[in-house]
């Protein structure tokens, strides 16, 4: 049965996918929302569809196993699951039903980083159409059969979403112009939704992210990786998964400048050393704020070395490592200092 294909893909279920958020991930699920918005060049939406016709793929699956390899260089893992919308008037008792009837796939991916992007791309195309074959299993029904430990912070299984629409041209009447355009989110369901949608001029990406999560500035980055990562495709599709090109050339000098230490006006020495150095100049200015209390530079400096001695008179040498367990607050990062301080290494503890 359709229900039975679901639970041999999906037992036992694989780990939440943990991207790295901006904000600490609440203990109850928000849903406000918003949506960023990337327009690809037409060159670049004619040449992946030569790519996937070349593969012998979609370009639906060809955009699906891009978004994976995306995720799986985010967060580093391989076994994840994205929802990939399905048109459920098909599975209606009434064939003519009218009505949002959207059911939710959960296809899983088992990304090995060794092989070539076409046979990415080719393990997708089987995926989907598999999925398709097996779509009148509603995705509530399968959650209640599925082991899945339920989180009020956390959609159950399915956190990120997939879709490609085709969006007709503009609707002309005499003496009216118009234009087809989708609204900007204000709330969301999921954590991440990759919607691309394919115009007349090529393809819009139109990412609707939780703002409870993620800031704009990251999303953004992250639709600026995926088009590199399109760009990688187009370049050349027997290139290994793990080998294709995510960084932009401006990110890319601009990470390498910041590893050269170029550009970091207190570089040179420890940590605490550009403390100091701070402080002579701007003791003054708050340095830590945490649940409404602030510590100036030079406050800072202070406690930590009032903490670091302390610390040496109780042994501890350079190189000694010390356990740190304290909640996110002043205290913390008095605490991290002031071990450095004392030439000890910090251990934080959970």
């Amino acid at each position: 049965t359709d229900r039975q294909y679901w639970l041999d893909q999906l037992t036992p279920p694989p780990p939440p996918l943990e991207l790295p958020t901006d904000f600490p991930r609440p203990g109850f699920r928000s849903f406000r929302g918003a949506t960023e918005r990337l327009v690809l060049e037409g060159s670049l939406s004619r040449n992946l569809k030569q790519a996937s016709a070349r593969m012998g793929c979609t370009l639906f699956a060809t955009l699906l196993g891009a978004f994976e390899v995306l995720l799986y260089r985010l967060t580093g893992q391989s076994d994840l699951v994205i929802g990939i919308p399905a048109a459920g008037q098909a599975a209606a008792p009434e064939p003519d039903v009218v009505g949002h009837c959207v059911n939710f796939l959960p296809l899983r991916a088992r990304i090995d980083a060794g092989v070539t992007f076409r046979d990415h791309a080719r393990e997708a195309k089987r995926r989907v159409l598999e999925a398709y074959e097996h779509q009148d299993c509603t995705f509530g029904s399968l959650l209640r059969h599925l082991p899945v430990t339920r989180e009020p912070g956390r959609v159950p299984l399915v956190e990120v979403q997939f879709n490609l629409e085709r969006v007709g041209g503009d609707v002309r009447f005499s003496g009216l112009d118009t234009s087809v355009d989708a609204n900007p989110k204000a709330f969301v369901t999921f954590d991440l939704f990759l919607n691309a949608v394919e115009t007349e001029d090529g393809l819009v990406l139109d990412c609707d992210y939780n703002t409870g999560l993620f800031r704009r500035e990251t999303v953004s980055r992250w639709l600026g990786h995926y088009v590199e990562l399109l760009g990688s495709v187009v370049s050349g599709v027997d290139g290994v998964v793990s080998g294709m090109r995510m960084l932009g050339e401006g990110e890319r000098r601009g990470l390498v400048s910041l590893g050269r230490g170029e550009g970091v006006g207190y570089w040179g020495g420890s940590v605490s050393g550009m403390v100091e150095r701070v402080v002579v100049e701007r003791g003054g200015e708050v340095a830590v704020e945490a649940g409404g209390e602030v510590l100036t530079y030079g406050e800072l400096n202070a406690r930590a070395n009032r903490l670091a001695r302390h610390l040496r008179g109780k042994g501890v040498c350079r190189g000694d490592r010390v356990g740190v367990c304290m909640d996110r607050s002043l205290g913390m990062v008095v605490g991290l200092l002031g071990v450095m301080k004392a030439g000890g290494a910090y251990v934080p503890l959970d």
